[in-house]
C-alpha cells in the first residue's frame, strides 16, 4: 500500500511538469517557468532515489524471505517427527519425510490421499472429531487413534494439530507410542504381579506368625505332658517292679522312646520356626566355615572312615550361622547314608554363575529314587524307616530349603556317576 501511494505521487508530478510544459507558450514569464522545471525535475529525482532505495530493501527482504522459507522447508522435511499438512477435506496436503517414512510410502504418492485411508476403522470417527475441532477451534487439540501401515502394522499414534493458512489447512504432528503403550500394559501386568504377591506375602505372613505360635505352643504346653508321661513311666517300674512280665516293661520301654521321640520332634520344630529369626549378613570366607563343620563332624568321620574333598571355595556375603548349618546337615547326611562295608567319599565344590556362586554336597552312598527328590524337603519326611540304621528327625533338608530361600538361593537334588545323589544350591552375594 506505501508502494502505492508513492507511486501514486510521483505520478502526480509528473502531470504536474507535463501541463506545466503545455503552458511553457502561454506563460510570458520563461524565466518563472524554468525555476518551476528545476524544482520539478528534483523533486523527481529525489523520488527516483528513494524509490530505487525501497526497490533495494524489498529485494533484501525477499531474499531473506526465501532463506526463511528454506530454513523452515529444513526443518519441516528433516524433523525427527512426522508431520502433515491436511485440508478441510481431509487430503494431505503437504508431509516430511518422516511422515511418509511412517506411512511406508513415496512422498509424490501420498499428496491429496485421504489422509483417514490410514486410520484403524474403530478411530475414523475420533479423527473426524479431532480434524472439527481444529478447524472450528484455535486450539491446539490432541487426540489418540490406531493407525494401519503398510504392510498391515497396527500402531497406536498421538495426533497434535492446529488450523493454518487463514484456517483452510492444519498441521498435524503423529507420535508413535505404540511402545510406550506395550511398555504401560506390561508395567500394569508387573504391578498385578506384585499385588497378587503381596498378597501371598500377606498370607505366608500370617500363616508363618500362627507356624511361630504353634512351635512356641508345641516347645512349652506340648512338652509339659511327655515330661509327665516319662515320670509316671519311671514311677511304675519302680513301684511295680516284679509284679508283671517281662514283655510289660518293653510295653513300656516302647512308650517312653516314643515320648522320647515326640519331644525331639516339638524341639526340632521349635528350632525351624525360629530359623532366620536373628539373621546377621556379613562376609563369610566359606573355606574357613567349612573346614569348622569338618572339624564339629571328627567324630562320624574317623567312625566310617569319610574322606572329604574340598574344592576352593568362594568369600561372599552370607548369614553364617544359618549357611554353617546347611553344609552340617548335608556332609552330615553324606556320612550317615553310605554304603555298608564302604568308606564314604564326599564332594564340595563351588562354581561362579553370573552374579551367583552354585555349590554342590556330592556323596557315593545309597542314593534316593528321583520320584522322591521333592519329598526329601518336606518337613518329618523320612525315606528311610529304620530309625537304628539312620538316626534322624527327618528335618535336616528342610532346614536347608528354608536357609538357603532366606539367601534368595534356589536347593535341588540329582543322582551322580556314584550311584549317590548330589544336593546342588545357589546363593547369590547379597548386598551388605
Amino acid at each position: 500500500m506505501k508502494k502505492q501511494n508513492r507511486i501514486s505521487k510521483t505520478e502526480i508530478l509528473r502531470q504536474k511538469a507535463e501541463n506545466q510544459l503545455k503552458n511553457k507558450h502561454s506563460s510570458n514569464n520563461d524565466s518563472s517557468l524554468e525555476g518551476d522545471m528545476r524544482r520539478l525535475v528534483h523533486e523527481l529525482q529525489v523520488h527516483k532515489i528513494e524509490l530505487e532505495l525501497q526497490n533495494e530493501e524489498l529485494v533484501l527482504s525477499n531474499q531473506l524471505l526465501g532463506l526463511a522459507h528454506e530454513k523452515y522447508k529444513g526443518l519441516f522435511d528433516f524433523a525427527p517427527i512426522a508431520y502433515f499438512v491436511i485440508s478441510k477435506e481431509g487430503n494431505i496436503v503437504d508431509l516430511n519425510q518422516k511422515g511418509a517414512g511412517m506411512l511406508r510410502k513415496g512422498r509424490q504418492f501420498l499428496i491429496n490421499v485421504k489422509f483417514s485411508k490410514f486410520i484403524a476403522y474403530h478411530s475414523q470417527q475420533i479423527f473426524s472429531d479431532f480434524l472439527r475441532k481444529v478447524f472450528t477451534n484455535e486450539n491446539i487439540e490432541t487426540c489418540e487413534i490406531e493407525m494401519m501401515m503398510n504392510p498391515p502394522v497396527h500402531s497406536i499414534m498421538i495426533l497434535t494439530g492446529h488450523a493454518i493458512e487463514v484456517g483452510e489447512q492444519c498441521l498435524i504432528s503423529v507420535l508413535d507410542i505404540t511402545a510406550r503403550k506395550k511398555a504401560e500394559s506390561a508395567l500394569n501386568d508387573k504391578m498385578e504381579e506384585l499385588k497378587k504377591a503381596y498378597k501371598q506375602l500377606e498370607e505366608y505372613s500370617f500363616h508363618n506368625q500362627e507356624l511361630k505360635q504353634f512351635a512356641s505352643i508345641s516347645s512349652h504346653e506340648l512338652q509339659q505332658p511327655l515330661r509327665t508321661i516319662n515320670n509316671f513311666i519311671q514311677i511304675f517300674k519302680e513301684e511295680y517292679s516284679g509284679v508283671f512280665d517281662e514283655n510289660a516293661y518293653k510295653y513300656l520301654d516302647v512308650i517312653r522312646d516314643s515320648a522320647k521321640r515326640m519331644n525331639a520332634l516339638i524341639d526340632a520344630l521349635s528350632d525351624y520356626s525360629r530359623l532366620g529369626r536373628h539373621k546377621t549378613l556379613k562376609l563369610v570366607n566359606f573355606n574357613e566355615l567349612i573346614n569348622n563343620v569338618i572339624s564339629d563332624l571328627d567324630g562320624a568321620i574317623k567312625s566310617t572312615g569319610a574322606e572329604i574333598q574340598v574344592s576352593e571355595m568362594p568369600v561372599i556375603n552370607a548369614y553364617e550361622i544359618e549357611i554353617y548349618q546347611v553344609f552340617l546337615n548335608l556332609i552330615g547326611n553324606a556320612i550317615k547314608f553310605h554304603k555298608k562295608n564302604v568308606h564314604p567319599v564326599v564332594h564340595l565344590t563351588s562354581e561362579k554363575i553370573g552374579d551367583a556362586w552354585k555349590f554342590s554336597v556330592k556323596d557315593d552312598g545309597i542314593g534316593v529314587s528321583k520320584d522322591h527328590f521333592n519329598k526329601l524337603f518336606h518337613i518329618f519326611q523320612r525315606l528311610h524307616t529304620n530309625e537304628n540304621e539312620f538316626e534322624g528327625k527327618g528335618i535336616g533338608l528342610s532346614v536347608c530349603k528354608k536357609i538357603i530361600e532366606l539367601h534368595q538361593g534356589t536347593i535341588w537334588i540329582e543322582t551322580n556317576d556314584y550311584q549317590g545323589i548330589t544336593v546342588y544350591f545357589t546363593l547369590p552375594n547379597l548386598i551388605l
